[in-house]
């Protein structure tokens, strides 16, 4: 009996164990200088999206920004959240794009607000469906 519990502890050990390096290597992997101020990017992976998105860079680094993370997300996904999390989650990043229809920058903003995001916020609208 002794060794059978031996065996599921062990297993337990292991299973915790491989949760644990999952979670370490789910960690921001971009690397942030401590130096510099950064703005990172959410955008609608459309043409449009990404037209907007490189005048956006052009922007921020005439304001003095370093170019950080951009994640793009699917049109017709509502899940922003993590994405929102991950982008913001580095004290440096002091600058967040939403680049989307105005809908959803709305419920963006929302959520920038609700994880207490102490940055800046701005936006640029893409019409539904417009492709530049």
């Amino acid at each position: 009996m002794n060794c059978r519990k031996l065996i599921i502890a062990s297993f337990l050990l292991l299973i915790l164990a491989s949760q644990f390096i999952a979670c370490a290597g789910m960690s921001d992997s971009y690397n942030y200088d401590p130096t510099k101020y950064y703005a990172t990017f959410l955008v609608i992976n459309t043409e449009s999206g990404k037209n907007a998105l490189e005048k956006m860079k052009l922007e921020s680094v005439a304001d003095n920004m370093t170019i950080g993370p951009v994640e793009y997300y699917t049109p017709g996904s509502y899940n922003y959240e993590p994405l929102i999390r991950k982008l913001t989650q580095n004290k440096q990043v002091r600058l967040l794009w939403l680049i989307a229809p105005m809908r959803e920058v709305i419920e963006m903003q929302n959520i920038a607000n609700k994880i207490e995001f102490k940055g800046a916020v701005r936006y640029m609208p893409i019409l539904p469906g417009y492709s530049q």
